[in-house]
């Protein structure tokens, strides 16, 4: 959510059936665009410290095209999550063929109704606006709960050695799946954190101070290193600019040098630089993917 919110922020003038905002940014430049909102300036990233300010005078509007739009991709991740459990799911398959009658086991799934049914209006809620993973796991949970709970067998002496049997499998294909995805988040993101420390600690090399006001070029490897540094965005060249900003000969760099620095940004920093862009000027961020450019040289400390 958090990156929806930073593409939807920093945005200026008339949104096109939403009216205008009262307090959006400011957008300085068109050719690549630039926003900024140095002003009120409260927080290290000022279009997520108070999303209401800036969208405050939008009139909120139901477009059942965009709405459908939502509800498909909200879908397509809840299918992904199901996906995960496929372990969980073909073992209660083979539980349900095992007891040879499904219309009973549909009956009996109905009458715990009130067990499953309020987690599917919940997520039901949830996929109209937004999903991620870690909002669907205490529906799921009801939901298999209202499964097994419809999963019995007359003859339980006869099934039972089969019903402890596919259990057991499913507790350990659970149990693979989850250990792989907790190994492979905390490799990912203790990845991602050394990264974001590594350009904090490169940056403080380079002479940037807590408190610093800074203009960004998006590359969308994360902010963290901004939050560890305590600097201040005045400014942004969203990521879908990007390229226009790279692809700018030296002259109209040094125009936006000079749009950028009447923000009051002293240093212009990219958290990613593409491998065929010029980077005359700037300085690499130690063995990062980052680069630095001064506006103020005299604020440089060496």
């Amino acid at each position: 959510m958090a990156r929806k919110w930073r593409s939807i922020c920093p945005l200026a003038g008339r949104l096109v059936g939403l009216g205008a905002p009262e307090h959006p940014t400011r957008k300085i430049s068109s050719s690549p665009s630039i926003y900024e909102f140095a002003t009120p300036g409260r927080g290290t990233y000022p279009p997520w410290y108070d999303p209401s300010y800036w969208n405050r005078g939008l009139r909120p509007r139901f477009d059942l095209k965009d709405q459908l739009d939502v509800l498909r991709k909200n879908l397509k991740q809840v299918f992904r999550a199901l996906r995960a459990q496929s372990g969980l799911v073909i073992c209660l398959l083979l539980l349900i063929v095992l007891r040879q009658d499904l219309r009973s086991t549909a009956y009996d799934f109905f009458r715990v109704w009130y067990l499953w049914f309020p987690a599917a209006v919940a997520l039901g809620l949830y996929c109209l606006v937004w999903v991620e993973d870690r909002y669907l796991s205490e529906f799921f949970v009801l939901f298999w709960a209202g499964i097994l709970i419809s999963i019995r067998f007359p003859n339980q002496e006869k099934n039972g050695r089969f019903v402890r049997i596919i259990t057991s499998a499913a507790v350990l294909m659970l149990a693979i799946q989850t250990g792989t995805n907790i190994i492979r988040e905390c490799t990912n993101g203790h990845r991602a954190a050394r990264l974001q420390m590594a350009i904090a600690q490169g940056l403080i090399v380079q002479g940037v101070q807590p408190g610093e006001k800074v203009a960004v070029v998006d590359a969308g490897l994360g902010e963290d290193w901004q939050k560890l540094m305590r600097v201040v965005v005045v400014a942004e060249i969203p990521l879908q600019e990007r390229e226009a900003f790279w692809c700018a000969d030296i002259r109209k760099r040094n125009a936006l040098y000079q749009v950028l620095a009447k923000t009051g940004a002293n240093v212009v920093i990219a958290s990613e630089v593409p491998e065929w862009a010029s980077t005359e000027s700037w300085r690499k961020v130690q063995s990062t993917p980052a680069y630095i450019y001064w506006l103020n040289p005299h604020e440089e400390v060496h």
